[in-house]
């Protein structure tokens, strides 16, 4: 990569499936006009923090990730599909910025200087190594969209439901994603769509139903869930399947589902059970599907 000293004008750089880049010039660090940087796919470069920035006769000099803070007119940083183990403090120097995505890197754990990221919209940590979200996540007021999906993540921090303007929350195939979700999801207020498949979640507070805005809800493949409390009036989209399910949640409210799929691939909810308590998935938990006048399409098998 070359000396950026003489284009310090530059607004934007694009380094995508370079496969011989192994170093970028810490001079990058010197563009300020800089808005979009984007590294994705480039297998040989060293960007590990703290690591060599030359191979030179072994020569260790700082990394240019440690000044990335210089940047600050940056408002989209990308850097996918690279050995990149863990970001800089100083990233939250770049106030401006407002998409933010490590998709497919090595990073394990976010720092805690994001909270300055006030203008951060979008935040994807996507097939990542990272096993959980620091509290400081509850600063950032103004993020619309966070991509988890695919990462190590363990569970959800309470400090997630303080992000007021989030719209869309993607966790599926999240394997190690487990227990409860928090009740303080049920204060997202503007949240949208949320993506749960294929993690191992075991109970959704009641808190749900709080959610006004949540149109898209999807719990398939959630093999630990075994119950649903009501859900908010606003869904159009639904989806859950699990092979635990023991009670069809209660639908007789989601007057506004255009897309329904229910599942538990079938199996019988009392194989060990003589005589079936009353509070068992009868046909009468299904009545009220007649009455949902706006489904277009519908899959049962239960």
């Amino acid at each position: 990569m070359p000396n950026f000293s003489t284009c310090l004008t530059l607004e934007g750089r694009v380094v995508k499936d370079c496969d011989r880049l192994v170093e970028i010039d810490p001079s990058i660090t010197m563009l300020r006009h800089l808005k979009h940087l984007e590294i994705k796919g480039c297998i040989g470069l060293r960007v590990l923090k703290g690591a060599p920035t030359t191979l030179n006769l072994g020569m260790v000099r700082q990394s240019w990730l440690d000044s990335l803070g210089n940047l600050k007119c940056l408002s989209m940083l990308r850097m996918e599909n690279l050995e990149l183990l863990e970001l800089p403090d100083s990233i939250g120097e770049i106030a401006g910025l407002q998409v933010l995505s490590l998709h497919d890197s090595l990073v394990n754990k976010l720092p805690e200087s994001i909270e300055k990221l006030k203008s951060l919209v979008k935040l994807s940590i996507s097939s990542t190594n990272i096993i959980e979200l620091p509290d400081s996540i509850g600063e950032l007021k103004r993020l619309e969209i966070l991509d988890m999906e695919r990462c190590k993540l363990r569970k959800l921090p309470k400090a997630t439901g303080m992000l007021e303007k989030l719209e869309e929350l993607f966790a599926m195939h999240c394997k190690f994603l487990e227990g409860e979700i928090p009740t303080e999801i049920g204060a997202l207020s503007s949240l949208k769509i949320l993506n749960l498949m294929g993690t191992y979640i075991s109970e959704v507070p009641p808190s749900i139903s709080w959610l006004s805005q949540l149109t898209s809800l999807d719990l398939r493949y959630c093999e630990e869930l075994r119950q649903l409390p009501k859900l908010p009036t606003r869904l159009a989209y639904l989806v859950i399947s699990s092979s635990t399910l023991q009670r069809i949640p209660d639908l007789s409210n989601l007057t506004n589902l255009s897309f329904l799929h229910l599942s538990d691939y079938g199996r019988r909810r009392y194989v060990n059970m003589p005589r079936a308590p009353l509070t068992a998935c009868q046909a009468q938990d299904l009545q009220c599907i007649g009455r949902l006048t706006r489904l277009s399409a519908l899959t049962l098998d239960l």
